[in-house]
């Protein structure tokens, strides 16, 4: 045998043998622990309208190690409100409520685009949790009558209403009193009646005492039928802006024994 080939023969049993304590060593002696290792999240769980504001509720969990969150941010993309998430110790799961006031630019929108952002410190370390979310807004303007009196030209007038935010009955016009039975007018105005009463945001009730100009008849008629109509102007009063809305009203109510 050559001593070319004998070298090569050397060279590869050499190799051969490295590669096997090779495979030995990693095989018996390293040995890698792969562990299961989540990162924090956060989410948007509910938003709510109510008291002139929007209230966004958000979910934040940690992965195996606390988090001291040390701020963070809420946003409506479409208006570029935004709120802060104040600092607060993490260990589990929490649920955190975040409020933006209500404004006209929200009231004419049908759902909401949300992005956040939290951050803090975990295991020493700086982190950083986005979320985003689309959630449906629903708003509420509500005005019924609930009940009418009328004797000689004057009517107590009882309404509940439901607002977003807080607003002003600025006045009723245009309001009748019509027997269904026989199709006639008990009594009506075409004048426009001030109020001026501010309320609250949410539900309120309240009476007014309304004068007509026109009095075709001074009582009603036992076990008649009658509709109450009109027209309410109310001011809703959004941060920064002021909006005027009209709502037409009507009450059906029979008449029966006085009451």
């Amino acid at each position: 045998m050559k001593f070319e080939e004998k070298v090569f023969i050397a060279i590869v049993l050499v190799m051969l043998l490295s590669s096997m304590v090779l495979v030995f060593y990693t095989k018996n002696i390293i040995k890698v622990e792969r562990g299961v290792l989540s990162p924090p999240t956060a989410k948007v769980l509910d938003v709510k309208l109510t008291q002139g504001k929007i209230i966004i509720t958000i979910l934040i969990n940690d992965t195996i190690y606390p988090i001291n969150v040390t701020g963070g941010y809420v946003q409506i993309y479409q208006t570029n409100q935004t709120a802060k998430i104040p600092p607060f110790s993490l260990s589990g799961s929490k649920k955190i409520n975040v409020t933006i006031p209500f404004s006209y630019e929200d009231s004419t929108l049908s759902s909401l685009i949300l992005r956040g952002l939290v951050q803090g410190i975990m295991n020493g370390s700086l982190v950083y949790i986005t979320f985003s979310s689309t959630e449906p807004i629903h708003v509420v303007y509500s005005i019924d009558v609930k009940n009418v009196t009328y004797s000689r030209g004057i009517s107590n007038l009882t309404l509940y209403t439901f607002f977003p935010v807080n607003y002003t009955v600025i006045s009723v016009q245009f309001y009748s009193i019509a027997n269904d039975n026989l199709s006639v007018f008990i009594a009506r105005t075409n004048q426009i009646t001030p109020v001026n009463l501010s309320f609250p945001a949410g539900e309120n009730t309240f009476s007014l005492k309304l004068n007509y100009s026109e009095v075709f008849y001074n009582s009603l008629m036992n076990g008649n039928l009658y509709t109450f109509s009109g027209k309410v102007t109310v001011l809703l009063h959004y941060p920064g802006y002021n909006e005027s809305k009209t709502f037409y009203v009507t009450h059906e109510f029979l008449y029966i024994n006085g009451s």
